[in-house]
């Protein structure tokens, strides 16, 4: 069973059923006390990802443990928060052509209005520039 085929999934059915299901391209964010409030919810959510086979991107901030587990199937970035903000969102910045490219395909499939690629021009990397130019034609969008 492939991704094209199943709709995404928090892989807790209850949850599911309240947040009336997930579309590609959906954000689940959560804010936690602690790190441990956060678990029951990003295991069964990796591992229906994995079932699926979904593209996971995982950014580990290294305050504490890993929550996922190394898995081929999973993109990882390790972050230290302590560097600053400015350092951790060029991080974050620095996700793969073919990453960038995914995730806007999946912004648009889910009918966004449009997408910010950067808040500033020194923040823009030419190879993300191109994931994004990369999903555009293959959508066959118009700009």
């Amino acid at each position: 069973m492939g991704a094209a085929e199943v709709s995404p999934s928090t892989g807790l059915p209850g949850l599911d059923r309240i947040l009336e299901g997930l579309w590609e391209g959906d954000n689940v964010v959560w804010q936690v006390g602690a790190i441990e409030d956060y678990l029951p919810f990003v295991r069964p959510y990796f591992e229906e990802a994995v079932r699926q086979k979904r593209k996971f991107v995982y950014f580990h901030f290294e305050r504490h443990v890993e929550l996922i587990p190394p898995h081929p199937g999973v993109e990882m970035h390790r972050l230290d928060p302590s560097v600053g903000f400015e350092t951790l969102t060029a991080e974050i910045a620095r996700c793969t052509r073919e990453g960038v490219k995914e995730m806007i395909k999946q912004a648009f499939r889910a009918e966004v209005p449009g997408v910010i690629l950067s808040r500033e021009y020194t923040e823009m990397n030419l190879d993300n520039l191109s994931g994004v130019g990369d999903a555009i034609r293959e959508l066959r969008l118009r700009t």
